[in-house]
């Protein structure tokens, strides 16, 4: 009995584990440098995960027109933001991520 208990405990422990190691913030320097004009979107999620925040901006110059979102990821005051236009990354920035 007491050998299953302590099989049960160490399978808990383990579950938990391996959950603490998913939720480190992806909002990293190394994260920041692996962002590279002209990525697109896909890549960048691969990279980060899913975005914190965006907000859409659309429009058009002529008969050029222009479909784009600002992204965030947020962890606390460490925040990276790529712009995307047209499916390609075209800026990005960051704040308080040494």
């Amino acid at each position: 009995m007491f050998q299953r208990q302590a099989l049960v405990l160490v399978l808990i422990a383990g579950v938990l584990a391996m959950g603490l190691m998913g939720c480190q913030s992806k909002v990293t320097k190394d994260n920041y440098d692996r962002i590279k004009t002209g990525m697109t979107e896909d890549e960048v999620t691969d990279i980060l995960g899913k975005a914190t925040e965006t907000s859409s901006t659309g429009g058009a110059i002529g008969p050029l027109k222009a479909t784009g979102a600002t992204h965030k990821w947020i962890d606390g005051d460490k925040v990276i933001t790529v712009v995307i236009a047209n499916d390609k990354v075209v800026s990005k920035t960051q704040s308080n991520i040494e």
